[in-house]
């Protein structure tokens, strides 16, 4: 995850309202209308990807390293395989402050 905080915002407010929506997915499971559409937008990214050959040889040499080419045809159906139970359960798993890597960069004063 990345973010540029708001105008006047400090960075210590930020990364405690970023951990506050990590922390809301992890109590409560998303809206499932909400998956939907991240969902739908995630196929549509995959197949305009797909219509540039450049991106289908680089997605092919991705899972063709993961010994796994037959993966690039099954990731949509994964990825719509996903239900807000499993992204709660993970939330829950993954998203723990003492488990975090925090960069902070800061222009020159």
């Amino acid at each position: 995850m990345e973010g540029k905080p708001a105008e006047g915002v400090s960075m210590e407010t930020a990364l405690a309202a970023v951990w506050t929506e990590l922390n809301a997915l992890k109590t409560a499971p998303i809206d499932e209308r909400e998956l939907l559409k991240i969902q739908h937008r995630f196929e549509s990214t995959i197949v305009f990807s797909e219509t540039s050959v450049l991106n289908k040889a680089q997605n092919l040499g991705f899972y063709e390293i993961l010994q796994r080419a037959e993966l690039m045809d099954e990731e949509v159906a994964t990825y719509q395989a996903v239900t807000p139970a499993d992204l709660q359960r993970m939330a829950q798993e993954l998203f723990q402050e003492n488990n975090a890597g925090v960069l902070i960069y800061l222009p020159k004063a």
